[in-house]
């Protein structure tokens, strides 16, 4: 593990200080989220990336396995507590429970599990879930006949969600185990059950990210140095969001729209990851729309507008990993996105790039 504890939390809290803006940083400090979160992620990093073998298991769809009888006592299963959980939410109370959802759980003679708790959500399937896989057995491989245990079922059915993760699954290297109809979802039950070392809730380790980095900018376009991405949520972002797309408009010379208002707005999943990667500034609000932060340019810079009452700095997290520039602004408690800061932050974004490139 790295360095734990007080002196970890505050040197990693002040390394990233100067990347928030004085308005995000007082309620953050006032929150103790920088304690919290430096506490839970980055001063608590794995070494151990392996897979883990547990034998015959039962897996629920949040991640946490199981053994022991089969015998029905009413309409559930009776078994042994929590043996493995990789750091899924395994606690003492989950060790006296019964797996979630799992009166009948699906039979398959070998599974190899990267479930997680909110895994059938976009960033925690992308940067928790899926990571996973870095450890994978030769048993997934094409002529391995392994199951992949996934969070939800309806992730492997004719759905816009399913059609993502499969798109998901070939981009990472594992599309033959879509083809061959070896994804499983929910409560699974198998002979050989093994546990795959998936990101930490909110905070994928740099091992798993350099990893899923590598994968995603495959043949990945170049950076465009005048080139933004501006990210639009339904249900995240600002009440004057159209002003934050309009100052980064008047910066570059072309304005890619990451939107998902719009009908068909996103596109394909490559198409997606290569607008990531053209990028030389991507502007968001919090949310499940940077889920493609991997798929940047090492040179990229990474803005991201934060709502007062929700501070969250897991993308903050996987920025700082990546190594990308990271600036983070506000969204007061009115639904406000700050306007004054983010002209000097793009400029500022602009000039670390230049000196980076020069510098290489």
């Amino acid at each position: 593990r790295l360095e734990s504890g007080a002196a970890c939390e505050a040197r990693h809290w002040v390394g990233a200080t100067p990347a928030l803006a004085a308005t995000l940083a007082k309620p953050l400090q006032r929150g103790q989220e920088h304690v919290a979160w430096d506490a839970a992620h980055v001063c608590a990093e794995e070494d151990s990336l392996d897979a883990r073998d547990l034998g015959p298991a039962t897996i629920d769809r949040n991640g946490h396995a199981y053994r022991g009888s089969w015998s029905p006592i009413g309409s559930k299963l009776q078994f042994a507590g929590c043996v493995a959980d990789y750091g899924r939410g395994c606690r003492p109370w989950l060790a006296r429970a019964t797996p979630a959802r799992c009166a009948r759980p699906q039979e398959r003679k070998e599974v190899v599990s990267i479930a997680t708790v909110w895994g059938d959500s976009l960033w925690h399937w992308a940067c928790e879930s899926s990571v996973g896989l870095l450890a994978a057995p030769p048993s997934l491989g094409p002529a391995g006949t392994a199951h992949l245990h996934v969070t939800n079922a309806s992730l492997t059915f004719e759905t816009s969600e399913g059609a993502f993760v499969r798109a998901w699954l070939r981009r990472l290297g594992f599309g033959h185990l879509v083809e061959q109809g070896r994804v499983v979802g929910g409560c699974v039950r198998a002979e050989r059950a093994t546990m795959l070392p998936t990101g930490r809730c909110a905070a994928p380790s740099r091992r798993h990210l350099a990893w899923l980095s590598e994968r995603l900018r495959r043949d990945a376009p170049p950076l465009e140095p005048r080139t933004a991405l501006v990210v639009t949520r339904k249900d995240r972002g600002a009440r004057n969001w159209a002003a934050v797309r309009e100052i980064v408009a008047r910066r570059f010379d072309v304005v890619i729209d990451h939107d998902d208002t719009v009908e068909g707005g996103l596109g394909p999943l490559d198409d997606q990851l290569a607008h990531f990667a053209r990028a030389a500034v991507i502007v968001a609000p919090h949310g499940s729309g940077l889920f493609g932060l991997a798929a940047t340019a090492p040179q990229a810079c990474v803005v991201e507008f934060f709502p007062e009452r929700y501070l969250n700095l897991c993308y903050a997290a996987v920025a700082r990993r990546l190594d990308r520039t990271y600036r983070g602004l506000l969204i007061d408690a009115a639904g406000d996105a700050e306007l004054a800061a983010l002209p000097g932050v793009l400029d500022e974004c602009v000039l670390r790039r230049r000196n980076a490139t020069r510098g290489m």
